[in-house]
C-alpha cells in the first residue's frame, strides 16, 4: 500500500509524517530526494544550470534560494522546472518504493553514486533496477498488492499531484493549516525568507480548495491526534 502525504509548504506535513515514522512506517521524503537528484555533478543539476542560467554556487551545489526566486514568482518557469526534476524525482521514488529490501536499495544507489563521478568507470550494478520503465514497476506493484507482498510506505510529497506520483497512491492525505499565517510564520522561522518570498511559494501550489476535493484524508492541527489514534489502533489490529 501507498500513502501519498501532500500540502502546502508550512502545512505540518514533517511533524504528520515523523509521526508515522514513529509508528513504524517506512517513510519516503520527497524533499530529500529532489536534493539528491539535484546534488553536485548531477545531470539533473546541469539540465537546470542550462535552463536558469547562474543557479550553482561556487561550491558547484544547487543555490536552492536563488532558484526559488526565478521559479516561485513565474507560472511558465516553474512549470518548466518541474519538467526537468519531476522525471528524476519519480524515477529515484519508484526506485526506493519498488526495490524489494530498502537496505539493497541503499547499497545499489552509494554504489551507483560512486561510479557516476568517475566518467571512465561504467555502471555495472543492476542495470535491469535502473532501465525497467515505470509501467513494468507499476504493473509489478499491482501483482504485488493482489498478493500481499507489498509493505505500507508512506510518501512525503508537496508537488504529489503535480509530478503525477498521485496515480499509484492507494490513499492521499492532505495536511492543511489552520491558517495561512500560521504558514507564513512557520515558514519565517523555518527557512528564514522573507513575507513576500512565502506568500510567492504558496501562490505557485496547489489550494487549500484543491485538496479538499482531491485527497481521501484531511489533516490539521485540530485532527491530527485523533487521526493518529486511528492509525495506532488499526496498525495493533493489523500486528
Amino acid at each position: 500500500m501507498i500513502i501519498g502525504v501532500t500540502g502546502q509548504t508550512g502545512s505540518g506535513k514533517t511533524t504528520f509524517c515523523n509521526a508515522l515514522r514513529d509508528l513504524g512506517f517506512y517513510v519516503i521524503d520527497a524533499d530529500k530526494v529532489a536534493k539528491e537528484v539535484t546534488d553536485k555533478d548531477a545531470q539533473c543539476l546541469k539540465e537546470l544550470a542550462e535552463c536558469f542560467g547562474d543557479v550553482i554556487k561556487s561550491d558547484g551545489t544547487l543555490d536552492r534560494r536563488k532558484l526559488g526566486d526565478i521559479v516561485f514568482s513565474d507560472s511558465d518557469k516553474l512549470q518548466r522546472l518541474n519538467n526537468i526534476i519531476f522525471p528524476y524525482i519519480t524515477e529515484r521514488l519508484d526506485e526506493l518504493i519498488f526495490c524489494e529490501n530498502p537496505q539493497d536499495y541503499l547499497q545499489i544507489k552509494h554504489k551507483y553514486l560512486e561510479l557516476s563521478h568517475n566518467d571512465t568507470v561504467p555502471f555495472e550494478g543492476n542495470t535491469d533496477f535502473y532501465e525497467s520503465s515505470r509501467s513494468q514497476k507499476c504493473n509489478s506493484l499491482k501483482t504485488n498488492r493482489e498478493s500481499g507482498a507489498t509493505p505500507c510506505v508512506v510518501v512525503d510529497a508537496p508537488t504529489l499531484f503535480e509530478s503525477g506520483f498521485d496515480k499509484i497512491c492507494d490513499l492521499i492525505i492532505a495536511v492543511i493549516a489552520n491558517s495561512e499565517e500560521e504558514q507564513i510564520e512557520r515558514l519565517i522561522e523555518r527557512d528564514d525568507i522573507t513575507r513576500e518570498q512565502i506568500l510567492n511559494r504558496i501562490k505557485s501550489q496547489k489550494t487549500k480548495e484543491f485538496f479538499y476535493e482531491n485527497a481521501d484524508i484531511i489533516v490539521n492541527n485540530k485532527n491530527m491526534e485523533d487521526i493518529l489514534d486511528v492509525i495506532r489502533t488499526f496498525k495493533r489490529v493489523e500486528n
